[in-house]
């Protein structure tokens, strides 16, 4: 609040990072800002690029109430469109779930980066954030990309102590149940282990689909606040037209993802039969939460680590690979399949070479974030299923292929495959 005054009474711009894990209160602390904010009269909003927070908001807020969508929908809006606001028009924008801004959305022909934007079309810009929550390649929301924008705005970033949260709202306010879903996902170098036993907390896990599903329904018949959720690990058989049911498991469990028309399952009673996935769970909470586990994810009894497979995500997701297809010369191909070879590079059958670490640190934060959308109970079913992910086409361009070889040996990363698709389209 300090802040924000101090930027109406010199004019100058300024960006505050706010950092915090799942379940550290970043949204409740976004949305008191936005009601500080508004009662002050200053123009501000709350933004994400997430659609299910926003519409969560609106319909708990209006109930539906036509005049009062109109009267708020401007304070939570999607950061789509703002590369058409003019600079500071806000006051204030709260950027909450900020690691899943991307360079631009499909039909925002102007946009170019959101956290340019956002930072942009603001006089004082509030970001808050956790990179461990990014799900997809195309999430950009980070630190460094913040503070080059901030540089090149001339907005002054502060990033003090005390704005890092660390205290657990969410998981019976456990810190120890957020340890133990890093630690049996093998997400940080720390080996800390937590015995569940002690926690007042409720983990189970089921052998059966069917079993969890019931479970939960008996839990959300109290008062409809238990969903089942998963990964990007079973095809959307339905919106393509495939078939009946998206998820078809051995014990005779028949689910559908979330409907592509139901902008609040969240919250829709009539949405427990349906599957969520990361993209209409993040940033919500759950009293019960059923994580279905498909075959991207499994444990490796020999090495005793937990291992991504990037071959089994769906091939309807929205991940975009990170790998590169030489396909058209046999020589062209040889010749990288021989440099691999020699580099100690992986490479698939297709001549595919892969960021894997980037696609592991991508499939177990879902994951993650999934576990840890709850406030008490936890229910964690382990099954199989294929997935298989997007591609780059990369062409012939000569230049683009000595920057490809020059650059291999870092597995050429997604920034890399980037640059060597936009030299092609230039």
């Amino acid at each position: 609040l300090k802040t924000m005054a101090k930027c109406r009474e010199d004019g100058k711009k300024r960006t505050i990072v706010i950092q915090g894990g799942p379940g550290t209160g970043k949204s409740v602390l976004a949305v008191n800002l936005l009601m500080e904010f508004i009662n002050k009269s200053l123009n501000a909003s709350y933004v994400t690029k997430n659609s299910a927070p926003r519409n969560a908001f609106l319909s708990l807020l209006t109930h539906s109430d036509a005049k009062k969508l109109v009267d708020i929908k401007q304070l939570f809006r999607s950061p789509f469109g703002l590369a058409n606001v003019p600079s500071d028009t806000y006051d204030c924008l709260i950027v909450d779930e900020a690691h899943r801004l991307v360079k631009k959305m499909y039909g925002d022909w102007n946009g170019t980066n959101q956290v340019k934007e956002c930072i942009a079309a603001s006089l004082l810009s509030i970001f808050l954030l956790d990179e461990d929550q990014a799900v997809t390649v195309n999430d950009i929301g980070t630190v460094s990309e913040i503070s080059k924008w901030c540089s090149s705005l001339n907005s002054t970033l502060k990033m003090p102590a005390e704005a890092r949260l660390v205290s657990q709202f969410r998981c019976n306010g456990s810190d120890a149940y957020i340890q133990f879903v890093d630690d049996i996902l093998q997400r940080t170098e720390e080996n800390v282990r937590v015995d569940l036993r002690e926690l007042n907390f409720d983990f189970r896990i089921f052998d059966s689909a069917t079993e969890l599903r019931e479970a939960l329904r008996e839990k959300n018949a109290i008062d409809n606040k238990s969903r089942m959720v998963a990964g990007y690990c079973y095809d959307w058989n339905v919106k393509h037209g495939r078939g009946d049911y998206d998820i078809v498991l051995p014990d005779g469990f028949k689910a559908k993802w979330n409907l592509q028309n139901d902008t609040v399952w969240a919250i829709n009673p009539n949405s427990f039969e349906e599957v969520g996935c990361i993209h209409t769970a993040q940033g919500l909470e759950f009293d019960y939460v059923g994580v279905l586990i498909g075959n991207d994810l499994k444990y490796d009894q020999v090495s005793g680590r937990v291992v991504v497979d990037k071959n089994k995500i769906s091939k309807d997701s929205n991940f975009e690979n990170c790998k590169i297809i030489i396909p058209k010369s046999t020589a062209l191909k040889q010749h990288l399949k021989e440099y691999c070879s020699q580099n100690n590079i992986d490479i698939a059958p297709n001549y595919e070479i892969g960021d894997t670490e980037l696609i592991d640190r991508l499939v177990l934060n879902n994951c993650g974030v999934l576990l840890s959308n709850i406030e008490y109970e936890e229910e964690l079913l382990k099954r199989d299923d294929v997935q298989i992910i997007k591609e780059f086409q990369i062409g012939e361009d000569n230049k683009s292929i000595a920057t490809l070889k020059k650059n291999m040996c870092n597995k050429a990363t997604l920034e890399l495959v980037r640059r060597i698709k936009e030299n092609l389209i230039k």
